[in-house]
């Protein structure tokens, strides 16, 4: 199929955006809603500045390390605190921490941070783009994060976001998956060219959140 390719680079106005992801989507046999609101220009987009988007990331590494039995609770505390990382762990991931009889229904969720993670590293310029959500990601770019026990702050100070526009396409192209995924759903339809809502929903929150949709991360909505 021709043109498969979601653009990037440059800076589109918020009805060329729309227009691009539409035939995007379109191209992938993915319905949209016409009236579905427009995502805000760059210029009138609140981001997050890049060295807290680079502190969350590291603290969900940490935090999915914990999930997976890689890094004991008490080392990843210790750590996350040594490093000034604490602040940016949510009350509910606190929580987490915390809680002495975890069961599977907490772990899990804090495992598909995964897919969260994976948006703000591309955030900060790696990689260089975003699969298409139809397989979970792999573990590979976690490799350009420090290693747990790393003094992460050399790190810290190299970040910077990639083409701002770029982001704002994204969270464009998410949103109006997103709504196809949630009317495919409430309608009794197989979800459109193998995409997932799982993946789609958790692209969807964490470009919120760097995006400010709302202050605080356990305050995040993802709505279509």
């Amino acid at each position: 199929m021709k043109n498969k390719k979601y653009p990037t680079g440059g800076t589109l106005a918020m009805q060329e955006r729309k227009r691009l992801t539409e035939v995007f989507l379109h191209q992938h046999k993915i319905p949209t809603l016409d009236s579905l609101p427009y995502i805000e220009d760059v210029e009138q987009t609140q981001f997050r500045s890049p060295d807290i988007v680079a502190k969350k990331a590291i603290v969900l590494r940490v935090l999915i390390d914990v999930a997976n039995g890689v890094v004991h609770v008490h080392d990843a505390i210790e750590y996350l605190k040594k490093y000034d990382l604490w602040p940016l762990v949510s009350g509910n991931e606190i929580l987490f921490l915390e809680n002495k009889q975890r069961t599977s229904s907490d772990i899990f969720p804090m495992k598909w941070r995964i897919e969260n993670l994976n948006v703000l590293i591309w955030a900060l310029g790696y990689p260089a783009e975003l699969p298409f959500p139809t397989t979970t990601c792999s573990y590979v770019f976690l490799e350009v994060l420090p290693a747990f026990n790393q003094n992460p702050q050399p790190w810290l100070e190299r970040a910077k976001y990639r083409n701002l526009d770029d982001i704002v396409r994204e969270l464009d192209l998410t949103y109006r998956m997103h709504w196809a995924l949630v009317d495919a759903l409430e309608n009794g339809r197989t979800p459109p060219a193998g995409i997932r809502i799982s993946i789609v929903y958790e692209r969807h929150f964490a470009l919120n959140w760097i995006t400010m949709y709302d202050e605080d991360w356990d305050s995040i909505t993802t709505d279509t």
